[in-house]
């Protein structure tokens, strides 16, 4: 495509198209980095639009690039910790 204007630019969610709660994600957290912590919910910090679980789309990439997920969930949080841990971040 024209890279000439920001129009010409489109956006992919590559994500793994399932659905999972905050806590299920701290939960891997916990896994890959094999530490140990506590989470409270700061009420006055919470708000009206926040949800408890996310889920993507990526319908898209898949559809105009053929893209599929490689890694579960946990094996991405594994080895973003990996990377961070390596300090070789490719974020």
């Amino acid at each position: 495509k024209n890279f000439t204007s920001k129009s010409n630019f489109e956006n992919y969610n590559v994500c793994s198209g399932k659905e999972f709660s905050v806590r299920e994600i701290i939960d891997m957290c916990k896994v890959a980095t094999s530490k140990t912590f506590y989470l409270s919910k700061d009420k006055a910090r919470t708000r009206k639009i926040d949800r408890i679980s996310q889920v993507g789309s990526n319908h898209k990439a898949q559809i105009e690039f053929g893209w599929t997920p490689k890694l579960e969930i946990q094996g991405a949080v594994n080895d973003l910790w990996r990377q961070i841990r390596s300090e070789n971040h490719y974020l």
